[in-house]
């Protein structure tokens, strides 16, 4: 087993994207909507790049890790907590007078998001002239890691990323409002949702599926994964493709699977696995997450033991 291989030859990721603050609620029977319901309120600290992060630094990755703070408590307690797993925050941002970001989640009493809210409007302060002179670092990156969170602002740095360019779509919404991005990139994972904002069709059987993968390696990107949940996820890249699938388990809480997932993939292509051995580590991390009430799972470095 190699351990930490990342920090030791050297190599390192840059993620840019959202962090959070998370308050994840969890009833103790079925929702009933326009009626309070008895439950769990949990405060954690999320957003997609973040969480990426942090499943990668927990995988021993050296990562730099770029996101805009507020001057606040809570983005004291987002960067405090990133540094002691060993992030490097120097090229993040932090604004006064703006609020961090917050995410707000109502999961039924199986565990399955059902309606949520985010407030990440922090992410309009990382601008062009914010990043002109970074590039340098950013393309120095053995990979990049990029969400839809960030908006308008993706299509620049893709522009002017050089490296390998792995891409979590987020969200329907904003994966349809950066659609026109979504090319040419190394690795792109949405979900079913996801993939019917990026392709403009319907994507709920397996026939649907594999169509929008060829659909979106048809406009250059190198590698796609979509997920339907349950059902598995379809991989794809021009000269592999297939189907697979976790083994039955007990869902604990659906809340950050998919980034455990990008983390798991990532972390296998920073140990040279292939393609498919990559979405299996991804498929492992993801039923990590699955199994534990945490957003990322301190038990996600039994990853390790598949290197």
């Amino acid at each position: 087993m190699k351990d930490n291989i990342c920090r030791k030859n050297g190599d390192y990721v840059v993620i840019i994207g959202g962090a959070n603050v998370d308050i994840l609620g969890l009833p103790f029977e079925d929702l009933v909507m326009h009626d309070s319901a008895p439950g769990v309120l949990k405060y954690t600290s999320g957003g997609v790049g973040r969480n990426i992060t942090e499943n990668l630094l927990r995988l021993g990755a050296n990562v730099k890790f770029i996101t805009a703070f507020g001057n606040d408590a809570s983005g004291d307690k987002l960067k405090k907590e990133l540094i002691d797993l060993g992030a490097d925050l120097s090229l993040s941002l932090t604004v006064d007078d703006e609020n961090t970001s917050t995410y707000i989640c109502l999961n039924d009493s199986k565990g399955e998001m059902q309606v949520a809210l985010s407030d990440m409007r922090i992410l309009s302060h990382l601008t062009r002239e914010f990043f002109a002179d970074k590039f340098d670092v950013i393309n120095g990156a053995k990979c990049v890691v990029l969400d839809t969170n960030l908006g308008d602002i993706l299509g620049f740095l893709t522009e002017n990323i050089t490296t390998k360019v792995f891409l979590d779509t987020v969200s329907y919404k904003k994966a349809r409002n950066c659609k026109e991005y979504v090319k040419n990139l190394f690795f792109v994972k949405p979900n079913i949702v996801e993939a019917a904002a990026l392709t403009g069709e319907d994507v709920s059987t397996e026939k649907d599926v594999e169509a929008a993968a060829d659909k979106l390696l048809a406009i250059g990107n190198e590698n796609v994964v979509i997920s339907m949940g349950e059902h598995g996820v379809y991989y794809a890249n021009g000269r592999e493709k297939g189907w697979l699938k976790n083994e039955d388990f007990e869902l604990v809480s659906a809340t950050g699977a998919g980034d455990a997932f990008m983390a798991g993939t990532i972390f296998g292509y920073l140990n040279d696995k292939s393609f498919v051995d990559c979405v299996k580590l991804g498929l492992l991390a993801s039923k990590i997450a699955l199994t534990s009430i945490d957003t990322v799972s301190k038990q996600i470095d039994k990853l390790k033991e598949y290197i």
